[in-house]
Parts: structure tokens; sequence; C-alpha cells
């Protein structure tokens, strides 16, 4: 047998790296596609709770992106509504958004859309934010997530997915 080359064990150490890179990219993308998998069999409270979570975890408001936290704090809530409600409330202005809950609120044969009074007022607060230019501050970032908590809470008491906080 031939003595190995340098050139040969250079190649063979690349080929091991590229089948090590190979392996670490399709544990990652199968463990990703399973939490995918996972998130989108969880209850809308659930599914709103693991977002909410997310979110405060990027710490936004830390680092003085509240625009950016409002935006997402609001979008979490209105995706709950939209997979428990089947509102299309990503895609609506909060005043749209709150005149669909109002007309649904008149017909009796659609279930109650959780505490219409404590969503527009936690819709609105968080409006004056992204739209109106209203600086703010952690204490409201604090309020705005116990406003959004309490929605999803009060609203999902019927469902046994709900956790406590």
């Amino acid at each position: 047998m031939p003595p190995l080359s340098w050139k040969f064990v250079g190649m063979l150490a690349a080929a091991l790296v590229g089948v090590a890179l190979l392996v670490a990219l399709i544990y990652l993308a199968v463990r990703k596609i399973r939490t995918m998998v996972r998130v989108h069999r969880m209850s809308p409270i659930e599914r709103a709770y693991y977002e909410l979570d997310r979110l405060l975890k990027k710490g936004l408001p830390g680092r003085g992106l509240y625009k950016d936290f409002y935006v997402e704090l609001t979008m979490v809530v209105r995706r709950y509504v939209e997979r428990k409600y089947g509102v299309k409330a990503p895609n609506m202005t909060t005043q749209e958004f709150l005149g669909e809950l109002a007309r649904r609120a008149s017909d009796a044969s659609v279930q109650r859309i959780g505490d219409p009074a404590a969503l527009r007022e936690f819709l609105e607060s968080a409006d004056l934010v992204k739209f109106a230019g209203v600086e703010a501050t952690p204490e409201m970032a604090d309020t705005a997530t116990g406003k959004a908590r309490n929605y999803l809470t009060t609203d999902s008491k019927g469902e046994s997915a709900a956790r406590p906080n």
C-alpha cells in the first residue's frame, strides 16, 4: 500500500467535514419542522401563549423597540381571534375589526368573542403607539402585555387547554 499523501488526507478531511455539516443541517431542519408541526397542532390559546412567550423573549421593549413590540403584541391577539373565531383580524384595521365584532355580537348564533370593551381598550391604546407616535415606556409595555394576557385568559376560560399565568 502506498503512503498517504497530504492531498488525499485533506480531501478526506474536507469530505468528513462536509458530511458532518450535512448531518447537522438535516438535524436542524427536522427539529424546525417538528417544532412547526407541534405549534400548528396547538389550540388557539396554547398557540397564543406560545407566541406571547416568544415575543417576550425577544426583549424588544428593553432595546427601545416599542413600536415593533406593540405591532407583534397586537398580532398575537389578532391571530388568536382569527384562529378561534374565524375573523380575519390581522387583515383589518382596528376599527374594521371592532366593527366586525360588534356585528357578530348582534348575531345570537355566533359565538361571543371575549370581552369586547377590554379588547377595544387594548387595541386602541396599542394603536396610539403604533400609529400616532406616542412614546411608550417600559411600564406601558408591561401594562399592554398584561392587558393582552388578561384578554386571552378571560376569553379562553372555557378551554381546558388554557394554562395558568
